[in-house]
């Protein structure tokens, strides 16, 4: 849809919530994430948030898991769960009678806002460490992501679900040719045994840039991103917050000693590392991109695949 169109649409919904006239409908994007735009609507009442998703995701089966649906599933869990300060969730809707994509509307809670040249101190990073600290308490019986079918009983099983998921995507589109995929199979089989050690699942997110702990959604106990959480090991999400540069805290400090210090934590990074590569391949390419905008993270892939196999 176009934009134009698209922010019609969202004002007619606006109009509709609040119900008053549109051009009463104020509407203000904060937010435009991989996997949706992030909005504040505002009337003559208090203003809220709305998200709505990007249409691609829908057509990934990989990156479709990655979505509002989660978010929904996991603000629901935490506020049962813990006592972390999140927005309400006021609808979720995945009808597309209003709006083409899913869309959630969530309370807009007052906040200190952080300026955009924020440079976090030691006591910030250990408050992230705690924030993380109350999710990963929230566990369950199995691993996987929130729909019942994608559940697994050790990890070692749900990462070759996700890893056979992405190969099989990354060939479909022609991302990766035959003989990359046969490579890349390979070098999953060569490094799979590190993944049998035992290990408890609990909700990590995998969606924790520099910017959810800074000025673009404000404050810390509102991270405000949660399409992108799974029943995994808090390995696999401090392996991506080092792949997304995120900030240095002492947690993730030490997890990056550990990655030094023991092989079998180097193995299991050098796997999430690859893995974390080659999917950043298909949303670059969902994202409609072409071969020159992700290119260099197929060929780091493919170098550090070839890297452990010679080894």
């Amino acid at each position: 849809m176009p934009a134009e169109l698209l922010k019609t649409s969202i004002l007619i919904l606006g109009a509709e919530y609040f119900q008053l006239p549109i051009e009463d409908i104020k509407l203000h994007l904060i937010q435009n994430s991989l996997f949706y735009d992030t909005y504040i609507m505002s009337a003559q009442t208090d203003p809220v948030f709305i998200k709505i998703a990007h249409p691609y995701i829908c057509e990934s089966k990989l990156l479709s898991q990655y979505s509002l649906a989660t978010e929904a599933y996991t603000r629901q869990l935490l506020n049962s769960k813990t006592k972390l300060k999140l927005p309400s969730l006021i609808e979720f809707n995945k009808s597309h009678d209003l709006l083409p994509n899913d869309y959630m509307i969530l309370e807009s809670i007052s906040s200190t806002y952080l300026p955009e040249n924020f440079q976090p101190n030691q006591e910030f990073k250990s408050d992230i460490d705690l924030y993380l600290e109350k999710c990963y308490q929230v566990s369950n019986s199995t691993f996987g992501n929130f729909q019942e079918e994608n559940q697994f009983k050790n990890w070692e099983n749900f990462f070759e679900f996700r890893w056979n998921l992405l190969l099989n995507e990354l060939t479909t589109l022609d991302i990766f040719d035959q003989e990359e995929i046969e490579f890349a199979e390979t070098f999953f089989q060569s490094l799979q045994e590190v993944l049998e050690e035992e290990s408890s699942p609990v909700l990590t997110n995998l969606g924790l840039a520099n910017h959810q702990f800074s000025h673009q959604n404000k404050i810390l106990d509102c991270i405000n991103d949660f399409s992108q959480c799974l029943w995994a090991t808090p390995e696999f999400e401090l392996a991506k917050r080092d792949f997304l540069k995120s900030i240095e805290t002492p947690q993730l400090l030490s997890y990056k000693q550990s990655i030094k210090d023991d092989i079998t934590t180097k193995a299991k990074y050098f796997l999430y590392l690859v893995y974390f590569l080659c999917e950043d391949c298909l949303i670059q390419h969902s994202l409609g991109h072409s071969l020159t905008h992700y290119q260099n993270n197929k060929i780091l892939g493919l170098t550090l695949m070839k890297s452990a196999l010679q080894q």
